[in-house]
């Protein structure tokens, strides 16, 4: 488990404590972060009923939705845009050569270029 599973773990704990079976020392709801915000509906420390259900449910769905949205768009890294234009069929890295030996010789590289 990684650390920020566990401090997620820890601050809904937290606000499951705070909100719903009153143990409220001082400082509770900044230590238990977004989940400890009054009116939120984040986890299952804000569920009571069938309503809070459903809106945890949604919370969690439009969650999901943005992430999945966001890795769609993600812009590859420099490196592989351009190791994608010169070699677009290899999913291998090439072996590095200079210009005088295999290469595909692109000027914007000065003299470095993937292997052919």
């Amino acid at each position: 488990m990684t650390a920020r599973l566990r401090q997620q773990k820890a601050q809904i704990f937290l606000a499951l404590l705070g909100k719903q079976y009153g143990v409220c020392p001082e400082g509770w709801r900044e230590a238990a972060g977004a989940y400890g915000e009054e009116g939120s509906y984040r986890s299952v420390a804000d569920i009571v009923d069938e309503d809070s259900l459903t809106k945890v449910r949604s919370f969690k769905q439009q969650l999901k939705a943005a992430a999945k949205a966001k890795i769609a768009v993600k812009p590859h890294s420099r490196r592989a845009a351009w190791r994608m234009a010169v070699k677009p069929h290899s999913r291998q890295p090439a072996s590095f050569a200079t210009n005088q030996s295999r290469s595909v010789g692109l000027d914007c590289c000065r003299g470095l270029c993937w292997a052919a």
